[in-house]
């Protein structure tokens, strides 16, 4: 009994006097020394177990690690392989979290299952494999994540473990998703929900929700996936498990950011952020890191997409997280890429390239091997096959050749005969047919022209009007759930920032539909056109009262320099939509504290109206196709405002239906300058 006191007095005592790790193991030797006998072994083995266990639950992982690791030394030289076994099993599960290194992890709870299996222990066996399939998912090797989850699951029926069950049925149900298999997917996550709502598994629960939103995430079904996530936010506030919350809300901030409800989603990106840093969690950290970096990337802010981003990065590198090393590389390399760093911008893009290579690699290179070894089976016994049918068929031709040969001449002679008839006869009727045909396909091939091309032009307009009008949608969608979060959290200071961001998308959707009518009218012939005498500087005067509050709030300088006495020869309505798309472009693409001009002089026998801008310039490449309506034209304004080219198209008809001409003049980062050429008043010509 002695011996066994002195010897915890030497485990209990010996870290608060120890300066390291090393030096607490040397002593413990020491001390050990003194017992040669294995019973004494266990014995101080099972101690520093012990020990060990109560470190952790109190979250001191360095000491947790020590005494583990001491313990599994101890227990190896006693061959107690049960306690071996947990050793190795809590190892594993300390370096998976909170510390993220997934290679130990698995090297650790390997040996642990070798163990185990040995033991025939049924329970450890379960969560092994169960643990084993975890860090693979993560790794992104789904193949292996699969197979081990299926081998956990006979043993947690065999135990009758429902909570075990479930457990596996959800990570089958990620498997799935990130297979694409949704249907699977969303069987394996509806089977554990049911086997938690039985037990009132809160947690279980919760995550559950959370997995099926990422689900619902993958097939676009945004607001599927956005009511999935606030069901399991509203469980985990009973429960208290905040890398859940935090998971959650960092999911919220990617839906938003797909939705491109950009503030909405930082601000959920952010506050899974704090709660990562709260916890300590490295791979919630990282994964928040690279969703702020994905939305200030969104918003042109470059600086801040690249500091958030190498975070994400070289967290995802530490903790072998293969998808948030990929994600995090592609986010930088669009970064530098805009910024013209080209030669960082190639780097990230070769690391985005590794990081998708591994996923693919560690996922497939075993079975395309097998498949190849197959394929090469499978050809080499088609081959022979083959090769003896060709044999076969050989002879037979042989026979055959001289009985075909007589009979070919007899018949060919005959058959060419009447050929030549035919095809003399059926040539005088389709020389006659074809006359009569070539006017009547001109005219069609001219119509299926025609129809083919409105068919592309309507194709085109519904695909970029309803992804434009889903932004605006999904704000509103946002805001409610928003307003609800925070006043629940009570930061009321917040709501007045979401409101003008509402005000703000209510505008840019209203000035959408009015050009989406205007267009409409115009496609089908239908615009009117009545055109009179009108006062230039009237019709600017009237529109910069209604981009006043927006220029203001940009700090953008509106000036208009149209003599109060010029008049033009224009229809009204066609004119005010001119100006108002004009305007609103120059506002959409000029930096705060910048400038627009508006002015107008004569130009041959025309007048001539430029709006002018200091703002960000237009592309060469892009100033061929300014006025055309194309799919792939969607801009981004200065600070987001989104486009898709209609208002540059309808400016552009118009102006033409008032028989005028439009040109653009534009120089990167120094602005753009439209000139649009009207007729004058009569009393002007």
């Amino acid at each position: 009994m002695k011996q066994w006191i002195w010897i915890l007095y030497w485990v209990l005592y010996l870290p608060l006097v120890a300066q390291d790790a090393s030096s607490q193991l040397d002593s413990l030797s020491a001390v050990i020394e003194g017992y040669t006998t294995t019973s004494q072994w266990d014995k101080v083995a099972e101690a520093s177990n012990t020990l060990a266990h109560i470190y952790r639950g109190i979250d001191r992982l360095d000491s947790a690690e020590f005494y583990f690791k001491h313990s599994l030394s101890l227990s190896l030289q006693a061959n107690n392989q049960a306690l071996a076994a947990d050793n190795y099993h809590e190892l594993g599960r300390l370096n998976y979290q909170p510390r993220g290194a997934l290679d130990s992890a698995t090297n650790f709870l390997q040996k642990a299952l070798s163990i185990s299996i040995e033991l025939d222990d049924e329970q450890r066996n379960a969560n092994l494999y169960f643990l084993i399939g975890a860090i693979a998912n993560n790794k992104g090797n789904l193949s292996t994540a699969l197979s081990n989850f299926q081998l956990a699951l006979p043993f947690y029926e065999s135990l009758n473990d429902s909570v075990g069950i479930a457990n596996v049925y959800n990570s089958i149900g990620i498997v799935y998703s990130k297979r694409e298999d949704f249907e699977r997917s969303l069987e394996f996550h509806r089977k554990a929900m049911e086997i938690q709502r039985l037990q009132g598994n809160l947690r279980g629960l919760a995550i559950n929700h959370n997995n099926l939103g990422l689900t619902y995430k993958k097939m676009s079904d945004y607001t599927s996936a956005i009511e999935e996530y606030r069901i399991g936010l509203q469980i985990e506030k009973e429960i208290d498990f905040p890398i859940l919350k935090g998971a959650i809300l960092n999911n919220l901030g990617n839906v938003f950011e797909l939705q491109e409800v950009y503030d909405s989603a930082l601000y959920y990106q952010e506050e899974s952020l704090k709660i990562g840093r709260s916890v300590g969690f490295n791979e919630l950290i990282g994964w928040a890191n690279k969703g702020i970096a994905s939305v200030y990337s969104a918003y042109g802010n470059w600086d801040q997409a690249i500091t958030y981003g190498t975070t994400g990065y070289e967290i995802g590198v530490k903790t072998n997280t293969q998808d948030l090393s990929k994600q995090s590389a592609e986010v930088l390399h669009k970064a530098y890429e805009r910024k013209r760093d080209f030669q960082r911008a190639y780097l990230y893009l070769k690391l985005f390239k590794q990081h998708s290579d591994s996923l693919f690699n560690a996922e497939t290179i075993k079975k395309t091997a097998a498949l190849e070894y197959e394929f090469q089976n499978e050809q080499s016994n088609r081959v022979q096959a083959l090769e003896l049918q060709a044999q076969e068929a050989l002879y037979l031709s042989q026979i055959n050749d001289q009985k075909k040969i007589r009979n070919s001449v007899i018949g060919g002679l005959a058959l060419m005969i009447v050929l030549v008839s035919v095809t003399w006869i059926g040539y005088l009727q389709k020389r006659k047919v074809n006359k009569e045909l070539e006017g009547k396909n001109r005219i069609i091939s001219d119509q299926a022209q025609n129809m083919e091309r409105l068919n592309e032009t309507k194709d085109r307009f519904f695909s970029i009007i309803s992804h434009d009008l889903r932004g605006p949608v999904a704000v509103f969608q946002g805001f409610s759930f928003m307003v609800k979060t925070m006043l629940e959290e009570k930061k009321y200071e917040k709501l007045e920032k979401f409101s003008d961001e509402v005000g703000k998308v209510s505008k840019q959707m209203s000035e959408l539909l009015d050009n989406l009518l205007n267009w409409a009218l115009k496609q089908q012939g239908e615009f009117p056109y009545h055109p009179e005498v009108l006062n230039l500087k009237e019709c600017v005067d009237e529109n910069l009262d209604i981009f006043n509050s927006m220029a203001t709030s940009k700090k953008i300088e509106l000036n208009c320099e149209v003599l109060p006495t010029s008049t033009i020869w224009a229809d009204k309505n066609s004119l005010m939509t001119i100006i108002r798309n004009l305007i609103n472009n120059a506002l959409k693409f000029t930096q705060p504290n910048g400038k627009i001009r508006i002015s107008c002089g004569k130009d041959d026998d025309l007048i001539a109206i430029k709006f002018s801008d200091s703002g960000v310039g237009i592309p060469e490449e892009k100033l061929n196709s300014l006025f055309n309506f194309q799919e792939n034209k969607a801009s981004i304004g200065t600070e987001g405002e989104r486009g898709v080219g209609l208002g540059l198209k309808l400016v552009h008809d118009f102006v033409k239906l008032n028989k005028g001409k439009i040109r653009v003049e534009s120089e990167k980062e120094k602005g753009t300058t439209f000139t649009v050429l009207l007729p004058p008043a009569p009393d002007e010509g």
